[in-house]
């Protein structure tokens, strides 16, 4: 499936003889948009091996993966558990609205419960209570996510560019971007505060996914993050970034995501700016999709109002 590429203009940010690229994840699938089909890809075709005919998965009221996983379950054939974090509010969120329409099973569980999400009793306890069931981790990180994030930047593009950037979550696709990426290295920027512990999350992703430190590290010394810009951390936005977002739209029509795209995007900015062409003379970005999430956001309006 080709991905569309958008040549940016972002002079009116300071970025000048740079080419800056935006592959398109969010014009990806109708249901699962942006990274979210490439996780689910091959958990699905797992699933469907296994004769599972129920999918289990975790997130919060405003989770893309949730959304993306209801909605693509919905159009597959697949029952579909969602797993909330917290108790279960007054008034639901849109998206967890949407899952419900699209036939989504709902459970809240309290936040203490729900650190409890990977271990042995926990999931033994899901069995018990849900019978047989494909299980996705959070945020489709896991074997079979990280086998489709391989296949977003495939080595024949990542050629073209001197550097990919990508936002990070919980690491799965910035993982398998750089496992891809041939000998263009990656630049990933955290989405949460103190995000240096995902350097960590995702060697170990890796090392379960390669078996063999050598080349664990091999794919590692390609990436580098840069957690500077989270803006207060997970599901943060600042009206410095709300204002970035809409210059962003008038200089490119293009509507970012708040929590992930949108702070990539930012930071690529400030230190294209700073280091020019230091940086490469052509440049990746990968927008990541979640536009739904941004209707979470208090008093959101669409950058083109």
């Amino acid at each position: 499936m080709e991905v569309p590429i958008t040549s940016l203009d972002l002079s009116s940010f300071g970025v000048k003889e740079v080419q800056v690229d935006l592959l398109r994840l969010d014009l990806l699938h109708p249901e699962a948009q942006g990274n979210k089909w490439y996780k689910l890809k091959y958990n699905l075709e797992k699933a469907r091996q296994d004769n599972r005919s129920t999918l289990l998965s975790f997130g919060g009221a405003w989770s893309n993966h949730l959304h993306a996983l209801a909605l693509t379950g919905k159009q597959e054939g697949f029952k579909t558990i969602g797993i909330v974090r917290g108790e279960a509010p007054k008034s639901w969120s849109k998206t967890l609205l949407d899952c419900q329409a699209a036939g989504m099973d709902l459970h809240f569980i309290s936040r203490a419960e729900y650190d409890e999400r990977d271990e042995p009793f926990f999931k033994q306890w899901l069995r018990d209570q849900f019978g047989s069931f494909h299980l996705i981790p959070e945020g489709g990180s896991n074997f079979h996510g990280l086998n489709g994030t391989m296949e977003i930047v495939p080595a024949q593009l990542a050629k073209n560019y001197e550097l990919i950037a990508c936002p990070i979550g919980t690491g799965a696709t910035v993982a398998g971007i750089t496992m891809s990426s041939g000998s263009t290295p990656v630049l990933g920027f955290p989405a949460v505060a103190q995000g240096e512990y995902l350097r960590r999350e995702i060697e170990n992703m890796l090392l379960y996914f390669l078996f063999d430190q050598e080349s664990v590290d091999e794919v590692m010394n390609k990436l580098q993050l840069n957690t500077k810009y989270h803006f207060g951390g997970f599901a943060k936005v600042s009206q410095e970034l709300l204002s970035f977002q809409k210059a962003f739209y008038q200089s490119n029509r293009i509507e970012l995501d708040l929590l992930y795209t949108a702070k990539m995007m930012m930071g690529m900015c400030e230190e294209l700016r700073e280091a020019n062409q230091k940086m490469g003379k052509r440049i990746l970005c990968i927008h990541t999709g979640g536009i739904q999430g941004n209707r979470g956001i208090k008093g959101y309006q669409h950058p083109s109002e």
